[in-house]
């Protein structure tokens, strides 16, 4: 039943804050996690309460490791196509100043 509710809290969380998990590393809410942590202590088991926070941590890795790539896709592309073009029309502007 708790797993229910997390899931439907991050999902509500999502659509209210306009977030997407790419784009932010911190996406999962104080509310969110205080229903993780309210189905962890229910079972009392230290175990899920450990597996929980494993979760998380996997969850931000995964999200940072997602904005690398759009970062390095984004500046590889620059790399590859607008610096060469800038780099071309300043050197036709040089030449038209001599």
């Amino acid at each position: 039943m708790w797993q229910i509710i997390e899931n439907k809290q991050k999902f509500i969380s999502q659509i209210m804050t306009s977030k997407t998990p790419v784009r932010v590393a911190e996406d999962v809410d104080e509310a969110s996690l205080s229903y993780s942590e309210i189905k962890a202590l229910a079972t009392g088991n230290p175990l899920i309460k450990e597996k929980m926070d494993l979760d998380n941590e996997v969850t931000k890795l995964k999200m940072l490791e997602a904005n690398y790539k759009s970062d390095k896709y984004k500046l590889e592309d620059k790399v590859n196509k607008y610096y060469p073009q800038s780099i071309l029309k300043t050197e036709m502007e040089i030449k038209a100043v001599k």
